[in-house]
């Protein structure tokens, strides 16, 4: 209980990173979404200067695809929290025949996944754009736990000091 302050920290720390970098990348890409053309035509029919007659502002958010900002937010906080189960579970260490932890700490990450895919299944985001996301949130997140916990193992034979 005494870490949970440390969690939840850790946890905002890698959803605002992320969110950042994703908003920062959105907006300097600029890719189209595969509903673009929805967005632009809502009444589904392009006239031959194919100006587009959709609101201003949900056309411009069609603009936005690469990375995808859900699949950041959910594999940054899924993922913090799946490597502090790990840790506290002492999933690396040698526990055999104790599947169960190794289902929950993985269920996190199956759960974000399942968010991810959403994305692409609503027509939201190519399938780049959810991978490139969720790499992204991963990667913050792997960062930032490490800033809040230092390993895997809280084992003293563990700790590695330079």
């Amino acid at each position: 209980m005494r870490d949970v302050p440390n969690v939840l920290e850790g946890v905002s720390l890698a959803c605002s990173l992320s969110g950042i970098i994703a908003g920062v990348l959105k907006c300097a890409v600029g890719r189209p979404r595969p509903d673009f053309y929805n967005r632009c035509f809502p009444d589904g029919r392009g006239d031959a200067h194919f100006k587009c007659t959709g609101d201003r502002i949900i056309v411009m958010d069609g603009r936005k695809s690469f990375p995808s900002g859900h699949a950041a937010f959910a594999f940054a906080s899924m993922h913090f929290i799946c490597l502090y189960l790990c840790s506290k579970l002492k999933i690396f260490e040698n526990h055999r025949g104790e599947i169960w932890r190794i289902c929950l700490c993985i269920s996190p990450l199956i759960l974000s996944s399942l968010i991810a895919a959403s994305r692409i299944c609503d027509h939201h985001h190519h399938p780049e754009d959810v991978i490139a996301g969720s790499i992204l949130g991963s990667m913050v997140s792997h960062f930032v736990y490490y800033q809040y916990f230092n390993e895997l193992s809280l084992t003293p034979e563990r700790n590695l000091t330079l």
